[in-house]
């Protein structure tokens, strides 16, 4: 059974009701395509161009967003956990 968050835009899977499937598509109001990928990758790319850091003492250590979606004009987003605050790596 497929579901939809509404607020972020990601389908989701049965498994878990709050766990995003691979590779699944919407079409946002912006015209753009999001989609999600493992969250491990968008992670490890995020820290590689230094949008997020792995230094646990950084404003922007890692630990501290959790990944959102993919989107073709701004990259991976990332939510800031304590203040919901949004970061991409294509901004």
């Amino acid at each position: 059974m497929l579901g939809l968050c509404l607020r972020c835009q990601v389908f989701y899977g049965s498994m878990s009701p709050w766990r995003p499937i691979p590779g699944a598509q919407l079409e946002s109001k912006m015209a753009t395509v999001q989609t999600t990928i493992d969250p491990q990758e968008a992670f490890e790319a995020a820290i590689q161009l230094g949008t997020l850091s792995a230094d646990e003492t950084d404003e922007n250590f890692a630990g501290s967003y959790m990944y959102m979606f993919t989107d073709e004009q701004h990259g991976h987003a990332f939510k800031r956990i304590d203040d919901r605050t949004y970061v991409y790596t294509g901004d």
